[in-house]
């Protein structure tokens, strides 16, 4: 299921549904009449699958009667996609819900009974927040005080206001006695209305008092209202979570001397969406001349690139600025994350370093925040699948749009690199076999897909040490992963709900 908004005004709204399936499909040469009443695609259907076939012509004249239209997409054998648009009217001074600004949200979620802690769990995560779950009042206060010893502190607790031995009420007139919480945002859930006078929601600094089960739409609201739109814009990647300012504190020109184009794509998004410019440069002789010429904020500089690589592009721009007497920060991006790379990037004129995969957390840190190096990530789970799909997401905003172009340029990198590979395999150049593997690493790095980068970054270190005897049965590993990991993606996409930033459905 998805939705999205088509036309926004003052007065109204074009709202565009999608229903998706993987059932039997519909032919071609059957889609024109499925939505006339009584007529079904297949006479067997209603045997099969049960309908009158009264459903389609309905919704259809409903459709119509809310100023839309409705059509289906399908494929024989794989499933159909109905959609349908329709005009809503807006509310007098309903305020929009920031919802860019949920993702990463870190919840507390206070409830004895488990059934309620799952639903809510599922809830908050279908909004990508950071939920942490304790079933009593003392293990909710063993989590709050761990989280602010760590310095990641809950942007809001959800509390059951009936709960055994320490009630919500109870809870949270301890809660407010301790002065590093007295203004923590809560929400109180109880199954019986009225349950807490309006003058004790007052005095206990209650948000919003919610009757169970709760709305999903009166949970969205009551968080919105608790946490306050625009607070806090955080980007989640993985296991750790960076909170950033709702806005940045001022714009930036960035220098990115990147010669990958799925990586130049992947950080000019990143940059965008937080309003800052991005000039590129193809190589390290273009970074060089690109920041001779000034005006740039910062320098984000790749270390291995055609003609110039990073730590002589870096000299050079250091030598510039010998006449100059000026000083751009520059930081340095590799894929090689190896012991010794941050000291070897640093001594070499860099002032930070961010490595390969780009995190837009991290990345975002050291421009904004000017950190000399990006926040430590909670330590996240191995995994063993063919490619992190919810990491993957999360670092490109589940823009599905910017998802397709980074795998169309892993579809045209990914056959070429191989061939490099081959060639040099067979010629035995380890040079070219260490320059092709990290290639072929960084552009599978984008997808986190562990399982190809550590069979990429084996044949790397093979090419590098110009010990080529194990690299065959590596390559091979690399031709069969690299299919079977861009048919992953490519359904993964499919299924994934359009944003806002890419236009489609």
């Amino acid at each position: 299921l998805a939705v999205t908004a088509v036309e926004s005004g003052a007065d109204g709204c074009l709202l565009q549904f999608a229903v998706r399936d993987t059932g039997i499909g519909i032919p071609l040469e059957k889609r024109g009449h499925i939505f006339g009443a009584f007529s079904q695609a297949d006479s067997s259907m209603s045997r099969r699958f049960g309908g009158t076939g009264l459903g389609l012509s309905i919704s259809e004249q409903l459709v119509k009667l809310m100023g839309g239209r409705i059509w289906v997409e399908s494929e024989v054998g794989q499933g159909s996609c109905f959609s349908f648009t329709a005009r809503f009217g807006r509310h007098p001074g309903a305020e929009a819900v920031a919802l860019a600004d949920l993702p990463g949200l870190r919840v507390l979620v206070v409830d004895d009974n488990e059934t309620n802690r799952w639903i809510l769990h599922e809830m908050l995560s279908n909004w990508r927040m950071e939920t942490v779950l304790a079933a009593s009042a003392e293990a909710a206060f063993a989590e709050l005080r761990q989280a602010r010893s760590e310095g990641r502190e809950f942007a809001l607790v959800i509390v059951d206001a009936m709960m055994p031995e320490v009630s919500g009420p109870e809870f949270l007139d301890r809660l407010r006695r301790i002065p590093e919480f007295a203004d923590q945002a809560v929400i109180l859930l109880s199954s019986a209305p009225n349950v807490l006078p309006r003058q004790e929601q007052d005095r206990l600094k209650v948000c919003r008092c919610l009757t169970k089960p709760a709305k999903q739409s009166e949970l969205l609201d009551a968080i919105h209202d608790a946490v306050g739109e625009g607070r806090m814009h955080t980007i989640a990647h993985g296991a750790g979570t960076h909170i950033l300012s709702a806005t940045p504190h001022r714009t930036l020109r960035i220098l990115v001397a990147e010669d990958r184009p799925a990586n130049q794509r992947l950080v000019k998004a990143i940059l965008t969406r937080r309003g800052h410019e991005s000039v590129f440069a193809a190589d390290g002789e273009q970074a060089v001349a690109a920041a001779a010429e000034g005006g740039f904020d910062a320098i984000l500089m790749d270390m291995q690139m055609p003609r110039m690589d990073g730590l002589e592009a870096t000299a050079a721009i250091r030598d510039q600025e010998l006449q100059t007497g000026g000083h751009v920060r520059i930081i340095a991006m590799t894929a090689h994350a190896m012991r010794g790379d941050r000291e070897r990037c640093l001594a070499g004129g860099m002032d930070a370093y961010i490595s390969k995969p780009i995190r837009q957390s991290e990345l975002l840190a050291l421009l904004e925040d000017g950190a000399s190096e990006p926040p430590t990530a909670a330590e996240e789970p191995p995994d063993t699948t063919l490619f992190s799909a919810m990491t993957f997401a999360n670092n490109i905003d589940h823009d599905r749009g910017l998802g397709r172009e980074l795998l169309d340029c892993l579809r045209e990198e990914g056959p070429e690199l191989m061939e490099r590979l081959r060639q040099a395999l067979a010629v035995g150049d380890a040079r070219q076999v260490n320059r092709a593997a990290h290639a072929l690493k960084g552009a599978v790095g984008n997808f986190f897909a562990m399982p190809v980068v550590d069979t990429a970054r084996q044949l790397e270190m093979l090419g590098e040490k110009e010990q080529l005897a194990e690299a065959p049965p590596l390559v091979e590993e690399l031709a069969r992963q690299l299919p079977v990991l861009m048919e992953e993606i490519d359904r993964y996409l499919n299924g994934m709900p359009s944003s806002s930033g890419d236009g489609t459905t």
